[in-house]
């Protein structure tokens, strides 16, 4: 009887809690997604590129495509295939890397080289694929 009662008594309260929520996210303002930055800040895209022909001039055809203007595109490439697809874009830095110091796993010192090279106020770091 007592365990009924429990479970009925947490069944309300569960509706409750989520009528009280699907109230409130009808009563509470909504962000704005039409907006413009009047000062887009620096965004150093830093993509480490090894081996990665297939998809790498995917990848840089999308950033240079997308709606943010004030970007830098780093591309740190580890092979010569990849820097030959890379090389047919204009405005990407591109930098090969130099070899791995003892210690350091590729990716990471890809990256880092990358970093080294920014500009930007904020570094993004994504994959080529």
């Amino acid at each position: 009887m007592l365990l009924d009662y429990l479970l009925l008594s947490s069944g309300f309260i569960l509706i409750f809690i989520n009528l009280a929520m699907l109230y409130l996210f009808k009563i509470l303002p909504k962000l704005s997604t039409n907006y413009e930055l009047k000062n887009e800040p620096l965004v150093s895209i830093i993509i480490p590129a090894k081996y990665e022909t297939k998809t790498i001039e995917a990848c840089i055809s999308s950033l240079l495509n997308s709606n943010y203007k004030n970007k830098e595109i780093i591309v740190v490439v580890g092979d010569s295939y990849t820097k030959e697809i890379v090389s047919k874009f204009k405005n990407i830095n591109i930098i090969e890397e130099s070899p791995l110091p003892e210690g350091w796993i590729g990716k990471n010192w890809a990256c880092y080289i990358g970093y080294k090279h920014a500009k930007g106020n904020y570094l993004l770091f994504t994959d080529a694929d």
